[in-house]
């Protein structure tokens, strides 16, 4: 008879028994998955907790830099978001990602809104100031294979 062992073995255990299991560890939950070919892996997000608090940071800096001119406010939205991106632009947080520079977006659109008694910024004036002062888009620093680089190590 054939012993049927699961492919993905982690220190003699199943793989199985980790799969609900997430770890919280400097700002990331890693918790297991399984990659296009089927093999066991370490996916890393940002914890919930973290993202949380990095929005209400940015959305308090925004509130006192609000009469700045709005070349200063993109290089200081900007210089936060290259800080974000470069801690937690790991492959598999994209997604974490796309909703901090969402979120920047709308705050800064609500913020100029409440700069004076003019009413809100239109969307499309919006996307002209946007493509005039662009914002930083999301950039992974770490691939799948740097990670595992790193792992190794």
């Amino acid at each position: 008879m054939e012993n049927k062992q699961p492919a993905a073995v982690v220190s003699g255990l199943d793989a199985r028994v980790y799969q609900s299991e997430t770890i919280y560890f400097l700002g990331f939950t890693l918790y297991c998955t399984r990659n296009q070919k089927g093999n066991f892996g370490i996916g890393m997000q940002t914890e919930k907790s973290r993202l949380r608090r990095a929005l209400m940071r940015v959305q308090d800096q925004m509130r006192r830099m609000r009469h700045l001119s709005i070349r200063e406010q993109v290089n200081h939205f900007n210089q936060m978001l290259r800080g974000h991106y470069a801690y937690y632009g790991v492959a598999g947080n994209l997604r974490a990602l796309l909703r901090v520079h969402r979120a920047v977006e709308h705050y800064w659109r609500k913020m100029l809104s409440s700069r004076s008694w003019h009413g809100t910024v239109r969307w499309e004036q919006f996307q002209r100031i946007k493509e005039q002062f662009p914002l930083h888009r999301p950039k992974l620093h770490y691939s799948y294979r740097e990670l595992q680089a790193i792992a190794i190590l």
